[in-house]
């Protein structure tokens, strides 16, 4: 839909009033004189009024009154002065009293007039875009749904293989390959739904840091690697030797980064290019990402950044993708400060992005501290609550893969008891279940065992709102479904047993 398509007309212009008063002025005048010719003098401002009245609801109140004014001068020179009878006062206080009035009603029912087809105009334009808006959602939900089966298709090939008796270790492997890289392709879709859900209600916060750009690149690169090793791309990348500082959510900024190169990857034939650099020009930061892909029609440009578009429609589908991926960089981006652009030659000629942010510079040495890689840990007692059984069981197999003694239930009664039962140190907790949800099972369990119990919510929800209820109902840690492997790592390596944090507090207290 074109813009111009969408704005309402212009409403005329004032002197198109006062030319409609003038010429009903002139045709009311040659009236009149063709009416004196057979009748005489009987009332000479007869004319003038229905001149006033068009006048007035065409141009409204100025012209008619300008008409009014004119025709009394006129109806006073050209009328027979000889008879003084003919103009009394009393006549021309009723013609000036009676124009006046016909201008101010005139003049008021003109711009009625122009306020309802404003509107109407204005419903119109609305009707128009909500056509379009539910053509787009239509077609965002066909895209949707056709990106969502893609992944499930190859998991359940993965599935069928590894049900198989005897099954090759080597194949096996490759299927379980295939699958885990399939989740985590449909985890980042349903992750950008919600980004762009978040951005759009003001619901996300950027957890800003000083972070080096070459961290920033790493883990953008990192995460689309396998889709440009896929394609068979020619990745390079051009940074400043020096390192660079700036002000900004490491992972929100990668997240944007990785976007323009994913979106650059689909949109380039197999075999292309891709070239990512990066500089300081005029102490703001300059990220640059281009391609030699199919290139952008520049009708296309100016709309490239709203939500649902995509920038080859006729190969949406083909080459995947929501069209919320440009709508989420631009969004990042401008809460960091920055602003985004994009340029193209034309269809088949590549395209441009250009991110600028500004430049925070640091001093050359900066402690940094890393964290040493953890092992497995001691043996926890663990409980899993969902009333998702296959859920709850895989990541019970998985804890206990890692030496974990772990129990499972599966509602909240059930969860309580178990506890009871056996006390865990760690309990992994679904929040949304029928009958007693996770919130009632983490203040039962917070009112049997204090802070002996670490509880972790284990939910699909995982907005800000969300995060905050957990805390008020006791959660120490919020993950969102599905588990991703390295938050489980690091929930269990930063996890420590109450006897654990006895000795710590008794080694600070005793030094």
């Amino acid at each position: 839909m074109r813009k111009t398509e969408t704005m309402p007309r212009r409403s005329q212009p004032i002197w198109a009033g006062y030319a409609v008063g003038a010429a009903a002025f002139l045709l009311a005048a040659i009236v009149r004189w063709l009416i004196s010719r057979s009748f005489g003098e009987i009332y000479p401002f007869a004319p003038i009024f229905l001149a006033i009245i068009f006048t007035a609801w065409y141009g409204g109140f100025g012209p008619a009154l300008l008409v009014a004014a004119i025709g009394l001068a006129h109806g006073y020179l050209t009328s027979n002065s000889a008879n003084s009878n003919n103009h009394p006062v009393f006549g021309l206080a009723l013609y000036v009293v009676t124009s006046l009035g016909i201008a101010l009603v005139g003049g008021a029912m003109s711009r009625a007039r122009q306020r309802i087809a404003h509107q109407v105009e204005e419903l119109q334009r609305k009707h128009h875009e909500l056509i379009v808006a539910d053509q787009r959602k239509d077609e965002f939900l066909a895209v949707l749904a056709h990106e969502l089966r893609n992944p499930l298709a190859p998991i359940a090939s993965a599935l069928d293989i590894l049900k198989q008796p005897e099954v090759d270790p080597a194949v096996a492997a490759k299927a379980i390959e295939v699958a885990d890289r399939q989740v985590r392709h449909m985890t980042r879709l349903v992750d950008d739904l919600l980004d762009v859900s978040r951005i759009m209600r003001g619901k996300i916060e950027l957890r800003k840091e000083r972070v080096d750009l070459k961290s920033v690149v790493a883990r953008a690169v990192e995460t689309v690697q396998p889709l440009i090793d896929r394609e068979r791309h020619a990745l390079t990348i051009e940074l400043p030797e020096d390192a660079v500082w700036i002000e900004a959510d490491l992972v929100r900024l990668a997240q944007a980064v990785a976007n323009l190169l994913s979106n650059a990857a689909k949109y380039t034939e197999a075999g292309g290019h891709i070239h990512l650099s990066a500089l300081v020009e005029n102490r703001q930061l300059v990220i640059n990402v281009r391609d030699s892909g199919i290139g952008i029609d520049p009708a296309t440009l100016p709309k490239l950044f709203e939500m649902f578009m995509q920038a080859a429609p006729g190969s949406s589908r083909s080459r995947g993708g929501l069209g919320i991926g440009l709508t989420l960089v631009k969004n990042l981006v401008e809460l960091h400060g920055g602003e985004i652009g994009a340029h193209s030659d034309g269809l088949g000629k590549g395209s441009e992005f250009m991110i600028r942010m500004p430049h925070a510079e640091l001093p050359a040495e900066i402690p940094s501290a890393a964290p040493a890689p953890a092992g497995k840990g001691p043996r926890r007692r663990i409980l899993v609550v969902d009333d998702n059984v296959d859920a709850a069981q895989s990541l019970a197999m998985l804890l206990r893969l890692r030496g974990h003694d772990v129990q499972t239930a599966f509602g909240g009664p059930q969860a309580l008891e178990a506890a009871k039962n056996d006390v865990p140190e760690l309990v992994f907790l679904d929040i949304g279940m029928p009958v007693m949800d996770g919130y009632e099972v983490a203040r039962g369990l917070r009112a049997q065992f204090g802070s002996e119990v670490t509880i972790v919510a284990l939910t699909g929800w995982g907005t800000e709102q969300d995060r905050q209820r957990s805390r008020q109902a006791g959660f120490d840690h919020h993950m969102t479904k599905p588990v991703d492997l390295a938050a489980l790592e690091e929930v269990l390596a930063t996890f420590a047993a109450p006897d654990e944090q006895v000795n710590r507090e008794l080694q600070a207290s005793n030094p």
